[in-house]
């Protein structure tokens, strides 16, 4: 079963279509999300959440860009990873540098996609066998991502606890990162305290 058969999937808002030509357009401010905050949140490489993204647009192309629903699926063309939409992400702009997979079959649980597209099945490992002839594969494409195969897909219910479980190690490796960036912190502080006593 491909991608394509069980969600929609299209680019974010394309930038320079939306944003001001000049200083006295017409504009707004509108929260939008980062490639930071897509890393953060589908992987334990970043410790801390990175600051909210905004976006100024012009006041006439603010309903012509691409924002976030409850349970999307964003994928950030650029870093093969995604996350999903919830929360305070729900109705954030979302820029071309990612795609948008609004799920429309209720066969196929969001947290599994990402797991999918994260480490399984979908992976970039498994991207950057279906593009041939780069040497280093940079991006992936909205086409590539539709004809990405999820066959087997497993029961419902197994989904949900693969998605599950996968949400928790996330969580996890946040947590194990901030107990040794704490416990470095301590180890520093009492080595500086150690040096600096008086002989």
């Amino acid at each position: 079963m491909k991608i394509s058969e069980i969600a929609d999937i299209a680019t974010g808002t394309i930038l320079t279509r939306v944003k001001p030509a000049s200083k006295y357009d017409d504009t707004e401010k509108v929260p939008s999300i980062s490639m930071q905050e897509l890393s953060y949140f589908s992987s334990g490489k970043i410790d801390e959440i990175p600051e909210r993204s905004m976006m100024t647009v012009l006041s006439s192309k603010k309903d012509q860009c691409a924002y976030a629903k409850a349970n999307d699926v964003l994928y950030g063309l650029t870093q093969f990873r995604s996350m999903i939409i919830q929360g305070d992400f729900v109705g954030r702009l979302i820029p071309s540098n990612f795609a948008i997979i609004r799920i429309k079959s209720k066969d196929i649980d969001p947290s599994y996609l990402m797991w999918s597209l994260n480490e399984g099945p979908c992976s970039k490992k498994t991207i950057s066998k279906m593009i041939q002839g780069t040497a280093s594969v940079k991006n992936v494409s909205v086409t590539v991502l539709k004809n990405l195969d999820l066959t087997p897909l497993p029961p419902l219910a197994r989904q949900r606890s693969i998605g599950k479980l996968y949400q928790m190690s996330l969580r996890r490796e946040k947590i194990d990162g901030t107990i040794r960036k704490v416990r470095n912190a301590l180890m520093i502080n009492a080595l500086n305290q150690i040096n600096n006593k008086e002989n």
